[in-house]
């Protein structure tokens, strides 16, 4: 079943069990009785509905907390706290959550401790490696910067299970002399992530597509989509090394889909290293233990993993800004920090440092070019995600582009943590400038 099937049909047995154990749909059902036994309906049967239902609503516990109630358990979590006020870092005070406030105030500490840990812990290095540069065999230079994106940013355990679907961005510098070579280097390091996936027993993958990136504007036509099957990477690589360079130049986004096996366990998570190579035996030894214990097995469950790169390079001819201009494919300038968030300072600071070089904004990611390009994105996928059955997805971006509404933390030339106000203020706060 598709993860997006699965989400919409998790959430009608939400509604519907809510409809059914609150009484809601019983009372519902006799406002019906009561307009059909009339003679002839009034012009607005809804005024009549909404008085007879104004009783039922008033019973629920929900709508007599006041607001203060309804946001205390968010600063229970913790709170932002600034690292560098130039470039707008902060991390969340209470886990090791690394980005910009917007998406930080809305991070639960539980649910990153332990989507760190599964990451860290039950999959291969590859899905959250290192951000130190490494060197390839023909020369070029290669980083990689990983982030959490969507639905998992905002995840509460208390509130609902483990999320369905792991979704993580890696950004990949690639240093060398020629761009069509820094390109090979680039798919030969998401085709190794892809063997390693692979390679494990329990996971599946069966290939990578190449696919439009959130910022493209794709309004007018069908979003693309090109799937390579691993047995036609491997049985025709000269043609599959064309089209991705092409792709790849022409602003696509290479996505690796796996299943994985996780182990959600708190207790799994709180120690202990991977062992072998790339996190393998650990994963293996799981599923053999789950498999003779059945308690164990509760905590193991098969999650749907969706990796997608993108492609920065950097070449050695000298610009008017030096030896270290960086080109960007598929991306506009600090995307991952505006709906996600990196478990390294490392990798937070390296990410915004890929935009500051060659940029008049300096490493600022809420300057008015950057905010102005990411809402508008932000605002394209709204619009996309409402015209999609179930439409979840655009209450998520929405959610973002509310917490942008504080415009307090965009105000230049530094973020103060004195701008960091509650949580209630911000979401009340006056439309930024740059909406």
């Amino acid at each position: 079943m598709p993860p997006q099937q699965a989400a919409s049909e998790k959430e009608e047995e939400v509604r519907e069990k809510y409809l059914r154990d609150s009484g809601v749909a019983a009372s519902i059902r006799d406002c019906l009785k009561i307009l059909f036994q009339e003679p002839k309906l009034p012009d607005n049967p809804f005024l009549l509905l909404a008085s007879l239902l104004d009783a039922h609503v008033d019973q629920s516990a929900l709508w007599k907390e006041s607001d203060e109630a309804l946001l205390r358990p968010y600063a229970e979590q913790g709170s932002v706290e600034v690292l560098s006020e130039e470039i707008r870092l902060c991390r969340h005070s209470a886990c090791n959550a690394f980005g910009l406030p917007h998406v930080l105030r809305l991070v639960d500490r539980d649910a990153a401790q332990l989507l760190h840990g599964v990451l860290s812990e039950s999959l291969p290095d590859h899905f959250m490696p290192s951000p130190l540069p490494f060197s390839t065999k023909h020369g070029y230079e290669l980083q990689i910067l990983a982030s959490l994106q969507s639905w998992p940013v905002v995840w509460r355990p208390t509130l609902s299970d483990f999320p369905s679907e792991l979704q993580l961005r890696h950004d990949i510098r690639v240093t060398g002399a020629r761009i069509d070579d820094a390109v090979s280097v680039f798919i030969d390091q998401v085709l190794v992530n892809m063997e390693d996936t692979y390679a494990v027993p329990v996971f599946f993958v069966e290939g990578v597509s190449f696919v439009d990136p959130p910022s493209a504007d794709s309004a007018d036509r069908e979003a693309f989509h090109q799937f390579f099957p691993i047995s036609d990477i491997y049985s025709k690589p000269q043609e599959f090394n064309k089209a991705a360079l092409r792709l790849v130049l022409g602003n696509k986004c290479v996505q690796m889909r796996s299943v994985v096996l996780v182990d959600t366990s708190q207790a799994a998570l709180g120690g202990g290293g991977r062992g072998g190579a790339g996190g393998t035996p650990s994963t293996q030894s799981r599923a053999a233990a789950a498999s003779r214990s059945p308690a164990a097995s509760e905590h193991l469950h098969f999650k749907l993993a969706v990796t997608t790169y993108y492609f920065h390079y950097c070449g050695l001819e000298q610009s008017t800004v030096g030896y270290d201009q960086v080109q960007h494919y598929g991306t506009i300038p600090y995307e991952a920090l505006y709906q996600g968030y990196f478990f390294s300072i490392s990798s937070a600071r390296q990410y915004i440092g890929l935009f500051g070089v060659d940029s008049a904004y300096v490493t600022d990611p809420y300057a008015d070019e950057p905010l102005e390009a990411n809402t508008a994105n932000l605002r394209r996928q709204a619009e996309r995600g409402l015209q999609k059955a179930g439409g979840m997805d655009a209450y998520l971006v929405m959610l973002f582009l509310v917490m942008l509404r504080d415009d307090v933390l965009m105000r230049p030339p530094r973020l103060d943590q004195r701008n960091i106000r509650a949580l209630e203020d911000a979401c009340t706060a006056p439309v930024p400038r740059a909406a």
